[in-house]
């Protein structure tokens, strides 16, 4: 994990027990993102059958962690940025996944963001078998506990992902929250796909080159994930003023 910021790594922890499927809630200084990448000799798809595909696989993983989606899945194909599929899920979870069939093998690169202790090795086996991979092709690290065999199997494709995180000096509302979202769409020059979604206190957005989830239930946790480079600082910088953040950390992964 790459230190950013004022991180001083405190967080560098995977609390909880881990095992198949969803266990008690973490606190928020434990929102893990666990990432899955691979290559398939299969394209995924850019048609009906592709989005189809995709909304099947983005159900199945919600079904395994035992997860109901808070809207449907939802797919886009961008000539720029591939196939992307999201579905925002209960327990301030989401999953968002982008596939590139313009190249031999095809790359599949899946974020599943959660508060849950999640058995990694479940979703890097469901992710592998799905899509027709096998384990050397398939990689899986977490925002809290890297990836011990972690590669780059896509060097020429931007992945980049940031961790916001500090207390609201006030509270936060929905208006609020879905206003600063908004916002932070323009301010890195991401194409929304849709509009701020909220559900309790968590809110998500689907962006043309993935999306941003924010929990503010206890302390405020930001992370967005992109395929899109975006300057990591003026990022946090613009939540720590608009969500009046105090303490604030940042790290990107």
């Amino acid at each position: 994990m790459q230190d950013v910021g004022i991180y001083d790594g405190t967080e560098n922890t995977f609390g909880g027990k881990v095992g198949y499927g969803c266990w008690p809630l973490l606190p928020n200084a434990g929102r893990d993102t666990i990432v899955v990448e691979l290559t398939c000799d299969r394209p995924v798809g850019t048609d009906s059958d592709g989005d189809a595909r995709v909304c099947r696989y983005l159900d199945e993983l919600a079904g395994i962690l035992g997860l109901a989606p808070v809207s449907p899945p939802r797919t886009h194909l961008s000539t720029l940025y591939g196939l992307s599929g999201w579905v925002p899920l209960e327990e301030r979870s989401a999953i968002h996944l982008y596939a590139w069939d313009d190249r031999n093998p095809s790359f599949v690169s899946v974020d599943l963001a959660t508060p849950l202790a999640v058995d990694h090795a479940v979703v890097e086996r469901h992710a592998t078998w799905f899509f027709g991979s096998t384990p050397d092709r398939t990689v899986c690290k977490s925002m809290l506990a890297g990836g011990d065999d972690w590669r780059d199997l896509a060097p020429t494709i931007c992945r980049q992902r940031l961790a916001v995180r500090g207390a609201a000096e006030r509270p936060l509302t929905p208006r609020r929250v879905q206003r600063f979202l908004r916002d932070l769409s323009k301010t890195l020059d991401m194409l929304a796909l849709s509009s701020p979604m909220v559900r309790g206190q968590t809110a998500w957005m689907h962006w043309e080159t993935s999306g941003v989830i924010i929990d503010w239930s206890g302390d405020i946790a930001l992370d967005i994930y992109t395929c899109k480079p975006f300057v990591a600082e003026r990022a946090a910088a613009f939540a720590m003023a608009r969500l009046d953040i105090r303490g604030l950390r940042y790290w990107e992964y």
